[in-house]
C-alpha cells in the first residue's frame, strides 16, 4: 500500500493499518512520520507471525500430550 502522500494518520487509521499489516499488506512511504508508522506496522506483522507459530506449536504440543496420556500402556 502506497502511503507516500500521507502526512498524518489518526488512531483509527493506525488501527486499520495494523489490521491490514496482520493480513500481510506491505506499506511504502517517504515521509519521516509515515516511515515511523510503517516501521511499527512491520513489528506488528512480525509479532503476528510469531504468535501464529507459537499458537500452532502449543496446539501440536497439547495434542501430543493428550495422545500420550490417553494411550494404553504396552
Amino acid at each position: 500500500m502506497d502511503l507516500n502522500e500521507v502526512i498524518f494518520i489518526d488512531k483509527s487509521g493506525v488501527r486499520l493499518l495494523r489490521m491490514l499489516a496482520r493480513e500481510g499488506v506491505q506499506f511504502t512511504g517517504s515521509g519521516i512520520y509515515t516511515r515511523h508508522i510503517i516501521e511499527q506496522l512491520n513489528i506488528v506483522r512480525k509479532s503476528g507471525l510469531s504468535n501464529l507459530f507459537s499458537g500452532l506449536f502449543a496446539g501440536f504440543f497439547l495434542i501430543l500430550l493428550v495422545v500420550l496420556i490417553c494411550a494404553p500402556a504396552a
